[in-house]
């Protein structure tokens, strides 16, 4: 993944930029940034390549040197570089409706920075986001051949240590979904994650990763509260999962159940899911598609349709599952259902009648727990 032309126009470090040309080709990666006051033969002087972002200044050529500068920015468009950013509104003079019309054609971005900014701050900034860019290519790689087993004689702590050598012995995998402020946000929030010993971020698509470390349960508790403040002071958060605390030789597994976190975290009225030892829902995560819980779904569903209408089913289920979620407590169910206390007290009653578990209190809660998971997954899947 590399970072577009259009991300480091849109930064906010660059809202003195201007499209001159080639809007259709803001598309373009970047892959190395560096300066070009030359005139041509541009190709014969320096070697040109794929994803090159050149600055100018244009002050090499003069207004009525039309043949000139569309030689200089065709040398470009046949290395297929990403475009060219003039740093400077002094020479703009040189740039002609022709000009503007090869760039339109091609298009190839041609950029004009309004306010005067120093060549080597506007290659910092962008070389900063190359950079992020690049590495976290190199993260992911590692991530997926730790997840999938591809080791090729390495362990996954090796992999793991290999691409963060500062992690401590005890960790939480942060999965989360989001998208972040500003691709300058975006380039700032990696960085400063790499100036912290023992953390680790990468970005796979929307999904996104955040190891958490230290060398004592203790202070990785700590540290996570900071850890999420961080977070979501830079992206705005759709899903969150989250795993238990592992040693890192665990890390696969911590990465695994991060995901599946994830997973169950869209399922979840605050879409957030964090894991722990006693919970049921990982275990209904992995086997809701067997055979035995589809049939015992289907028959919990059947005695309910048995004994009341198709349209008080669904008054039915919502009922069964707020009430779990509440942990049986009705008048908070009631509160939550927006019923009356005693409706929700009825209900719970005839279905224990129905199930014929009027005497099994724990079986009851037992059953109705399952189906009211194993309802919102399948209600979540269609």
């Amino acid at each position: 993944m590399y970072i577009s032309v259009k991300s480091i126009f849109n930064s906010p470090v660059f809202d003195s930029m201007e499209i001159l040309a080639g809007s259709n080709g803001m598309h373009r990666n970047v892959k190395r940034v560096s300066i070009l006051d030359l005139k041509p033969a541009v190709s014969s002087i320096i070697r040109l390549r794929e994803g090159d972002l050149f600055l100018t200044c244009f002050a090499q050529f003069s207004p009525g040197e039309e043949d000139e500068v569309i030689s200089y920015i065709s040398d470009l468009v046949d290395a297929k570089c990403a475009g060219l950013i003039i740093c400077t509104e002094e020479h703009l003079d040189v740039v002609s409706e022709q000009v503007r019309d090869f760039c339109n054609n091609n298009d190839f971005p041609l950029l004009c920075l309004t306010e005067d900014q120093p060549y080597i701050y506007t290659i910092d900034v962008i070389n900063q986001y190359i950079f992020v860019n690049t590495l976290n290519i190199s993260k992911n790689h590692r991530i997926q051949q730790i997840m999938s087993g591809e080791w090729s004689g390495q362990e996954p702590v090796d992999i793991l240590n290999s691409i963060a050598p500062m992690i401590k012995e005890y960790l939480i995998v942060i999965c989360f979904e989001g998208e972040c402020d500003s691709d300058l946000g975006f380039a700032n929030f990696h960085v400063n994650v790499l100036n912290k010993p023992g953390d680790f971020f990468c970005e796979d698509g929307n999904l996104k990763r955040y190891i958490v470390s230290a060398p004592t349960e203790k202070k990785l508790w700590s540290s996570l509260s900071a850890v999420k403040e961080s977070i979501m002071g830079y992206y705005n958060i759709i899903a969150w999962g989250e795993s238990q605390v592992y040693e890192k030789r665990n890390i696969r597994r911590a990465l695994v159940e991060s995901e599946d976190s994830l997973k169950l975290a869209h399922k979840m009225p605050d879409h957030c899911f964090i894991a722990e030892p006693l919970s049921t829902w990982p275990i209904i995560m992995h086997s809701h598609d067997s055979y035995y819980a589809h049939a015992f779904y289907n028959a919990f569903c059947s005695v309910i349709e048995s004994n009341c209408s198709s349209e008080y089913k669904r008054d039915m289920l919502d009922t069964i599952r707020i009430y779990v979620e509440c942990q049986g407590n009705y008048k908070w169910a009631a509160n939550t259902s927006n019923q009356h206390e005693n409706t929700i007290r009825y209900r719970i009653s005839s279905l224990k009648k129905w199930l014929g578990m009027e005497d099994e209190t724990i079986r009851f809660h037992e059953v109705i727990s399952l189906a009211a998971k194993l309802e919102k997954i399948y209600k979540t899947s269609g």
